[in-house]
């Protein structure tokens, strides 16, 4: 029974959606077979535990005496017809777009044209910001092709704007739905082996560019003209024209658009940053506070751990220490609470790390949770860079050895990411025998072993490089 397309639905639901639909099952306009009511009052007693147990030949024959084991089946069928119907209903309650069309539509077919244009005029109150985002596009563009049918239906013999209007809101939906896919498409090839045909991308491009002034009022078009040209050709010109509008137009955009164009700016920004830009760590910090200041990080008032540490990591790179202290603490309620406590002593260790405080980072290290791969791997690092602080050669030792056995057993890094946290171990293991050695060697053999450790270390591709070039360059002292 765990394949029963029925209890494979239903185990998504919330306890709040199970009540709907038993209530929905129990409405005679809806549901009048006795059969469905009773399978359906079953499974609210049961949900959300649908294990087999519940559901075996013994238990269905006393929920339904007499049943044949086929009859048995056919309520199951019956159940996940009106299952269907549930969730149709249900993603209709909250698109106001598809119920007053729904309205409109037969408001005009009863000929009750009164209702109609009040209702219409309502509807086209409620679509004022045009360009905000592709679907209100699309609404506009149905919309107009309703009141197009209504003025048919009506046939006065005067002048309609509203063929016309249907027509330039298809153009402005398509062109915008185009160079969104396109953007996407281009995203996917760099990732997936596949390659997209973009049939007619040429001509949109070519009428975007040549009819400017009439497709930048619409500012969802601009955006992802720019943001197409960005993707296809990684020139930083795109990236700052792309800025420039949006600070200009951004109030005017809808929050999902937003959050998918302000998460391609970021992938751009970490490019320019891997390729050793380093101009584009700013970058991604102006990004992250922009998307704080418009709530795009929250989903349901809640902030991704991983984001979290994102934003303290790059603002510690950047020195923003003061900034980073009041992020930490006025973002940390809005963790979720599985979360919380390793996200919150996790970067306040690293901060605890960038003020000097050191052994406040090696008693908040201790308290963090290994579980998770990324935060005993960043954990890890911060512990390396600690004890190299505090001058504990033998337990950077130690800890270095260990981590480097435990890249080589790990099945899950690629290859590029265990060589860049080798070489941060390595190097800084390097740089601790150095520094100890240093002052019983003679001043050419110092020199010597300075330049070698300096050389090994630029452009050695490893986690936290400006750190191993900045802790490099700070044993000039002994030479």
């Amino acid at each position: 029974m765990h394949q029963n397309k029925v209890l494979l639905i239903l185990k998504t639901f919330t306890r709040k959606e199970m009540t709907r639909f038993f209530e929905f099952c129990y409405s005679p306009y809806h549901n009048k077979h006795k059969g469905v009511r009773a399978l359906v009052s079953y499974l609210k007693k049961r949900f959300p535990d649908f294990s087999d147990k519940y559901f075996d030949t013994k238990k269905m024959v006393r929920i339904f005496p007499g049943a044949s084991k086929s009859e048995i089946a056919l309520i199951f069928t019956y159940t996940k017809r009106v299952l269907d119907e549930f969730l149709s209903i249900e993603s209709l309650i909250d698109d106001n777009a598809l119920k007053s069309e729904a309205i409109l539509q037969q408001l005009r077919q009863r000929k009750i044209y009164s209702l109609y244009e009040k209702e219409w005029n309502k509807r086209q109150h409620q679509l004022t910001n045009v360009g905000a985002n592709i679907a209100d596009l699309s609404a506009h563009y149905r919309l107009a092709a309703e009141a197009d049918k209504y003025y048919q239906s009506v046939s006065k013999r005067k002048d309609d704007p509203n063929l016309q209007r249907k027509q330039q809101f298809l153009d402005y939906f398509f062109i915008a739905e185009k160079l969104k896919d396109a953007v996407e498409m281009i995203l996917r090839e760099q990732i997936l082996q596949v390659a997209y045909s973009k049939r007619m991308l040429l001509f949109i491009l070519k009428e975007v560019e040549e009819n400017w002034e009439a497709y930048r009022r619409i500012p969802i078009i601009p955006v992802y003209f720019q943001l197409y040209h960005l993707v296809e050709t990684k020139r930083k010109e795109h990236y700052f024209k792309l800025l420039s509008f949006l600070e200009q137009h951004q109030k005017q955009l809808d929050k999902s658009e937003l959050i998918y164009i302000y998460n391609i700016l970021k992938n751009y920004c970490i490019q320019r940053i891997n390729a050793n830009d380093q101009k584009f760590l700013n970058e991604i910090f102006k990004l992250y506070q922009s998307e704080l200041k418009m709530d795009l990080l929250l989903e349901n008032g809640i902030l991704l751990e991983w984001h979290y540490k994102n934003i303290v990591t790059t603002g510690l790179r950047l020195g923003e220490v003061d900034w980073v202290a009041e992020f930490i603490e006025e973002y940390k309620s809005n963790l979720d609470s599985e979360a919380y406590e390793n996200a919150y002593r996790f970067n306040t260790a690293a901060l605890c790390h960038a003020k000097g405080e050191y052994s406040r980072v090696l008693e908040l290290l201790q308290q963090v949770e290994y579980s998770d791969l990324r935060y005993n791997l960043g954990a890890k690092a911060l512990l390396l860079r600690t004890y190299y602080e505090l001058s504990e050669t033998d337990a950077l030792i130690s800890l270095s050895v260990a981590f480097r056995q435990f890249l080589k057993r790990n099945k899950l890094l690629s290859n590029s990411r265990k060589q860049a946290y080798f070489n941060l171990f390595s190097l800084t293991e390097k740089m601790a025998a150095f520094r100890d050695e240093a002052p019983f060697l003679d001043k050419k053999t110092r020199t010597q072993k300075y330049k070698k450790l300096r050389k090994s270390i630029e452009g050695a591709a490893a986690f936290n490089q400006a750190w191993l070039e900045e802790k490099s360059r700070d044993l000039d002292y002994l030479l």
